[in-house]
């Protein structure tokens, strides 16, 4: 049984290009395709995408591009 990918529902974005999220990779955003499924508790099941474990921006600023240096705040 492979391990259910859920992402915070505030994580995924959505543009002419499809679902996405902006994850973070040596402090700085990346932006990765994502394919998501259902959604429940402010969570959404990412089909395609994301592994586990990785650091998205939630509620990410419409401003925000590629390879952005970013401050992590947890």
């Amino acid at each position: 049984v492979e391990p259910q990918i859920y992402a915070p529902a505030d994580a995924i974005r959505k543009d002419d290009n499809g679902e996405f999220v902006w994850q973070v990779v040596n402090q700085r955003v990346k932006r990765v395709s994502v394919e998501t499924g259902d959604s429940r508790d402010g969570r959404v099941f990412i089909q395609r995408g994301l592994k586990g474990g990785e650091q998205v921006v939630i509620n990410a600023p419409t401003s925000l591009k590629e390879d952005l240096p970013i401050k992590v705040v947890q």
